[in-house]
């Protein structure tokens, strides 16, 4: 029996507090090899962090406190 990696499907629901861990094979340069904490999952969209990453501290400072 094999394993395809490119039709694995999820039975599992994303939710605030899941972990994502990126397809091995993806290209994207944003999500490749990626870990993401899901902070925030509605209607509206995600808000996730990257776990594994650097943050640039240019990008920091474009964030309201709120």
């Amino acid at each position: 029996m094999s394993f395809d990696y490119f039709n694995y499907k999820s039975n599992n629901k994303v939710q605030k507090g899941s972990i994502l861990f990126s397809q091995p094979l993806m290209r994207d340069k944003n999500f490749s090899r990626s870990v993401i904490l899901i902070c925030e999952h509605n209607k509206q969209g995600s808000l996730g962090y990257k776990l594994n990453n650097k943050i640039d501290t240019e990008m920091i400072k474009n964030f309201d406190d709120k």
